[in-house]
């Protein structure tokens, strides 16, 4: 997209069309400093072309639209939904017809995400089950998961746990069967796993901390082996990625959940199967780096502190 606007660049509509392309790939890769700059620089180009002459320059103008909504939806990412909400303002009363049902979609989520930070989780949770009433076969893998771990997020915010996992591991569904095959839908995979994981452990912990009730003990099992299979599942998949790449794949992506599957194996008290995930961490980390990068040192520090349990002090 950056070459188009290269090559383009004495074609407004050609230009900015490319323009847009570069920034939402940006966005969704997550360098959402350079989307921002050159959204910037696309807003004062178009306004200044467009002028007061809405009319004469209607496609233009529907690229401003689009420049806005990207706007909406980059904010709405970053958590800043301030701005966010400040330019789905100026959208207000602006003819979408134009736009995709991608774009409608990104934007409509953009706005569920709005609705949240201001706590108003029910009209956010409806805005989203809105858009999967309309179907979600013509958007992009990227944005149906995005949408399912929302409404997951939301539905956990209102306590609805079973609805949360329900979400989550139908966004999971779509992950697989896109068949995780390029370095976008491996992250979103990591991460939609991550989600699942944190929302069952904290459900868990209110369990443990409110209730003294012996009916609940199936229930949190069930969700206990579930994070589990969860962590496993995560855990397998990111050792085999490390041992297939020459290059070192996204740090805190890859290796932060390694480290926590251990700390979880040691609170449930599976110390063995904790050492044993250490050492295969290990064979794996070394690929890359020496005995004195932080990464080793701290698988290192966490297998002793497991054998210390087990009492193995030499």
């Amino acid at each position: 997209a950056i070459l188009l606007t290269e090559v383009y660049d004495y074609n407004h509509t050609y230009y900015y069309e490319a323009l847009s392309l570069a920034i939402s790939a940006y966005r969704k890769s997550k360098n959402y400093e350079v989307a921002e700059i050159n959204l910037k620089k696309m807003k004062l180009g178009l306004k200044k072309i467009i002028g007061a002459y809405k009319s004469e320059n209607q496609l233009l103008y529907n690229y401003y639209m689009i420049c806005l909504k990207e706007f909406v939806v980059l904010y709405a990412s970053m958590n800043n939904f301030a701005a966010a909400a400040k330019y789905e303002e100026l959208l207000l009363g602006e003819d979408h017809d134009f736009l995709t049902a991608e774009d409608a979609s990104e934007l409509k989520l953009a706005k569920a995400m709005i609705l949240r930070g201001s706590n108003r989780f029910d009209q956010a949770i409806d805005t989203i089950e809105e858009i999967k009433s309309s179907g979600l076969e013509t958007l992009s893998d990227y944005l149906v998961v995005n949408l399912l771990t929302e409404l997951a997020s939301l539905y956990n915010a209102k306590g609805n746990v079973e609805a949360a996992a329900y979400e989550i591991n139908s966004a999971l569904d779509v992950l697989k069967n896109a068949g995780l095959g390029n370095a976008e839908i491996k992250s979103a995979y990591i991460e939609t796993l991550t989600l699942k994981i944190s929302i069952l452990s904290e459900f868990v912990k209110r369990i443990d901390a409110n209730n003294q009730d012996c009916d609940f003990d199936d229930e949190c099992a069930d969700l206990k082996s579930d994070i589990s299979a969860s962590y496993a599942e995560m855990t397998q998949f990111i050792i085999t990625e490390l041992q297939t790449k020459d290059v070192l794949l996204e740090e805190a992506l890859y290796i932060n959940p390694l480290h926590r599957h251990i700390l979880y194996l040691g609170k449930t008290k599976e110390f063995k199967e904790g050492v044993g995930l250490c050492d295969d961490i290990l064979v794996v980390l070394k690929k890359y780096y020496s005995n004195f990068n932080k990464y080793v040192g701290y698988t290192y520090e966490l297998k002793a502190r497991l054998m210390a349990k087990r009492a193995e002090y030499n």
